[in-house]
């Protein structure tokens, strides 16, 4: 009885297990991804439902090939400390209409003289290479469908498993 006990709680540990490695991961791909101006909730799903850690490795490759900022209105290479686009002239930062200092987008208030700001704007830059997302989604429905490829093969081997056991016994 003893034993029973202690496997099943022993069982239950490692599923706990199982199902928080990929909790973990998704949450920490969604904050690297929302910070680096990437799709949070997609590579946060592919790097935790894709199995064997293969999103992950999925991710952190094209985290590594996401490159810096471009400007809205040109679409040219610009740096986060530029305050003008180099190619075209627009403004790349928004300025406080109080002081005159430039500001972030998703700022409340002027870090300098604390005005409030206006919380409607949008972004004057974007990140570079994030023109349609359309590869992404691609790649997205191809990961999903070997997924479920692979579930399905898993439930058919198992059937296929307990079906062949049947037959053996029935032998004489």
């Amino acid at each position: 009885m003893n034993n029973v006990l202690l496997t099943v709680i022993h069982g239950g540990g490692i599923l706990l297990l199982f199902m928080a490695v990929p909790i973990v991961i998704g949450v920490a791909v969604y904050k690297d991804a929302k910070a680096r101006g990437m799709e949070p909730w997609l590579w946060a799903l592919v790097s935790a439902l894709v199995p064997y850690c293969i999103g992950l490795i999925i991710y952190l490759v094209m985290r590594a090939s996401h490159k810096g900022l471009q400007c809205a209105a040109c679409g040219a290479k610009v740096e986060p400390a530029y305050s003008l686009c180099p190619q075209c002239g627009s403004p790349l930062k928004y300025k406080c209409d109080a002081c005159g200092l430039p500001v972030e987008t998703n700022w409340a208030l002027c870090a300098n003289c604390g005005a409030a700001l206006p919380q409607d704007r949008q972004p004057l830059t974007r990140p570079a290479g994030a023109k349609t997302g359309k590869a992404i989604w691609i790649a997205l429905g191809v990961l999903v469908a070997l997924f479920v490829l692979v579930i399905a093969a898993l439930i058919a081997f198992s059937f296929a498993g307990s079906a062949s056991a049947a037959v053996v016994r029935s032998l004489p």
